[in-house]
């Protein structure tokens, strides 16, 4: 993802959050991929990327949206 600058990519063609506080639409993409390659199908199975703390820190992920965040 990185070779590809894939969150640059992403960023420049979806709307970025309205609040300071908001996620940009990298990090739900990339969230999405991970939990695909990871083998999950359900947003709740994000809480395994969220525990993994040496995957996050290999692909320098610091913030992953919630599963419900991922719903909305």
């Amino acid at each position: 993802m990185d070779s590809l600058n894939l969150s640059e990519r992403i960023d420049k063609h979806f709307p970025l959050p309205k609040s300071n506080r908001g996620y940009k639409p990298s990090e739900f993409i990339k969230a999405l991929i991970l939990m695909q390659h990871e083998g999950s199908f359900h947003l709740d199975d994000i809480r395994h990327l969220q525990d993994d703390e040496a995957l996050r820190t290999v692909l320098d992920i610091n913030r992953l949206p919630q599963a419900t965040t991922l719903g909305d």
